[in-house]
């Protein structure tokens, strides 16, 4: 009898030892599946400066292995907050600026001064937006062919004025942090989350 009994211990103690280890590995398994997924979002901005076409984009690349889910998307134009998921947004701050620059460049041209334009491309995102591995999205692009020196007078108002502050998770909702294009990070001091709350 006693035989059997410490038999029956020795079996519940390798039962409940397996299944201790089994649970161990299953948590190891996920944590390792959540962290080879992890997205990893990095700004760029290009600048071409050629003798008769200038351009500058600002870019972000998923640089991770896994897709970056948009939580929040914030552009402030000379640190006051646009309209949330807007870019422009047509009575934004940054569409009245585009908008004053491109008549700038209408009333040169109306003058004889030369044939210069400015085109501007831009993409808002939405909170359902994902950014897939390896995959780049040009958030702004200007191309103009004005002169050198207004070139680089835009260019500098431009790196003065505007922020770009996105907040994203992986896939798992997890691991959630801001990336940022601008010179005012300080602009967003709240955590980045999953809470759909799009206050600042």
């Amino acid at each position: 009898m006693k035989l059997k009994l410490n038999t029956d211990i020795a079996a519940l103690i390798v039962a409940f030892t397996a299944l201790t280890m089994a649970g161990i590995d299953g948590y190891e398994q996920r944590r390792h599946n959540r962290k080879s997924v992890m997205p990893v979002l990095v700004s760029d901005r290009i600048r071409n400066n050629f003798d008769d076409e200038r351009s500058v984009e600002y870019n972000i690349h998923n640089s991770g292995m896994g897709p970056a889910a948009v939580k929040e998307f914030h552009v402030f134009f000379n640190k006051r907050v646009e309209e949330p998921f807007s870019i422009p947004g047509y009575s934004t701050a940054y569409n009245r600026h585009i908008s004053a620059a491109r008549h700038v460049i209408e009333t040169l041209n109306d003058n004889g001064d030369g044939q210069w334009r400015l085109d501007v491309a831009d993409q808002g995102l939405s909170s359902n937006t994902y950014i897939p591995a390896n995959k780049s999205l040009t958030l702004l692009r200007f191309d103009t062919n004005v002169p050198q020196k207004e070139f680089r007078d835009v260019l500098s108002i431009l790196e003065r004025t505007l922020d770009i502050f996105i907040c994203y998770c992986s896939i798992y909702d997890d691991q959630c942090q801001w990336t940022h294009i601008g010179q005012h990070p300080e602009l967003i001091t709240k955590q980045c989350s999953t809470e759909k709350n799009m206050s600042i």
